[in-house]
């Protein structure tokens, strides 16, 4: 890995990727489900001549403007920035696999904003027709965003396509492509009927309100009903190591073993569930009495529903960061069997850094290793710690651990399921475990 370790204590680098990317993902999503439904809804108040809803619209307008353009569009370079300094290998690999897609990608996002911005500011100055054809450019450019960028996203769960295969085409139209697009396209259809709720709460008008959350309400249903079955269909074409993952933490439901994925997978059927009875309630039945304390919960719910399915896509990704090409570790899959012969940081030039070399301390090797293998997925004394990991183990227990994750047979190794191969010479591994052994705490004297 000819790139330098981004270390951040306690929390861990992933962290700052989950956090950005969350949030972006949330309400970016909406931005290309309210870029339909804006002009839908103004049509219907065209049609139904309704001059009240189109001047909520306008407001409910400028709000999607500045949430989208002002908060979204940096949270999105946020993540680029943050996805060079923690897995620049990953970033460089598909900048070079799709870099066509990610050109068609920019060029949507810059008709996208235009549009936004000429959507906004052209409205009661051109004719409502000319004002909604705008509209429609505007979800075109966005859904045409989300196209791009979830043939990318999907390519890393399934394809295991590189330029060296000769067919990035292949890659970013890969087995899960359609189901999750569909997938995010319903997700991003029922965000934007959400944030309408919680913009269209504090209405004085009750009968406006009314309304407007009984049309929004109706919007939701067709993209409830069609999360299910593309859930299942994506999940029929995940790679066998991903539906093992999957099918291991519902499992977790039964036998009372509750893992991290059983209970963020219970959080996201909950919500979802909850999220849909919440709707009937309020602003289907119920309209006139949903305020907007009732729309802030229910976006909370969301996002929570949002956050779990982002975290257990990353999840059954696991041991690799683009499936069957490149482990979480930086590794690539097919340079484990030489970096077991020549060494592993003989390719990694910025593992150790001046500290290392400036105090010659004597575990800068194991340091290293550490630095470079276990710091992508593991800190020292934070999240998924190798302080609390390794209790009660001694050098040698720590050493033999290490030979078992170094097996690239899953019958050898389970740890293969969510963790990569550790990858170098027996000296180099040699040098981690002692560097390891002082990391765990020592036990009192007595």
């Amino acid at each position: 890995m000819s790139y330098p370790v981004w270390e951040v204590p306690w929390m861990g680098s992933g962290w700052i990727i989950g956090l950005i990317a969350t949030v972006h993902v949330f309400i970016a999503q909406f931005a290309v489900g309210g870029g339909l439904y804006l002009p839908m809804l103004e049509r219907h108040s065209r049609l139904t001549n309704d001059p009240g809803m189109r001047v909520w619209l306008k407001t409910h307008a400028k709000f999607f403007l500045v949430l989208t353009a002002a908060v979204s569009a940096p949270l999105g370079v946020g993540i680029w920035f943050a996805i060079s300094l923690v897995h620049p290998v990953a970033t460089a690999t598909l900048i070079r696999t799709y870099v066509l897609f990610w050109a068609m990608e920019w060029v949507f996002f810059l008709v996208e904003v235009v549009a936004l911005v000429f959507y906004y500011y052209s409205w009661d100055k051109v004719s409502t027709k000319t004002h909604e054809k705008i509209g429609w450019i505007y979800f075109a450019s966005s859904w045409g965003s989300l196209f791009v960028i979830n043939g990318i996203l999907s390519s890393m769960l399934t394809s295991g396509s590189l330029p060296d295969t000769g067919d990035p085409w292949g890659g970013f139209f890969n087995a899960t492509f359609w189901p999750t697009l569909i997938l995010r396209t319903a997700i991003s259809f029922a965000l934007a009927a959400i944030w309408s709720f919680w913009t269209a709460a504090p209405l004085d008008d009750e009968e406006l309100q009314a309304r407007i959350m009984r049309w929004s309400a109706r919007w939701m249903l067709p993209a409830f009903l069609l999360m299910a079955p593309c859930g299942y269909w994506a999940f029929t074409a995940l790679p066998q190591n991903a539906k093992e993952i999957l099918v291991g933490g519902m499992a977790g439901t039964a036998s009372g073993t509750n893992s991290i994925l059983t209970r963020v997978g219970m959080i996201l059927v909950m919500t979802t569930v909850t999220v849909s009875a919440v709707v009937y309630i309020g602003p289907y039945k119920n309209p006139k009495r949903f305020e907007r304390g009732l729309a802030t919960g229910l976006l909370g719910l969301a996002f929570l529903a949002s956050m779990s399915t982002e975290w257990v896509r990353e999840v059954v990704r696991k041991p690799y960061v683009i499936q069957g090409v490149l482990y979480s570790s930086g590794v690539r899959v097919d340079d484990v069997d030489r970096q077991n012969r020549e060494g592993h940081l003989a390719s990694t030039t910025w593992a150790l850094t001046w500290r290392d070399l400036g105090e010659n301390t004597p575990h800068r090797t194991g340091a290293a290793m550490f630095r470079s293998q276990c710091l992508p997925c593991h800190t020292r004394d934070g999240y998924r710690a190798m302080s609390k990991l390794l209790a009660g183990r001694d050098r040698a227990a720590i050493r033999a651990f290490l030979d078992v994750i170094s097996e690239t047979d899953r019958s050898k190794n389970t740890y293969l399921r969510f963790m990569p191969p550790l990858v170098g010479t027996a000296d180099e591994k040699d040098a981690l475990a002692a560097y390891l052994t002082t990391l765990v705490p020592r036990e009192p004297e007595h």
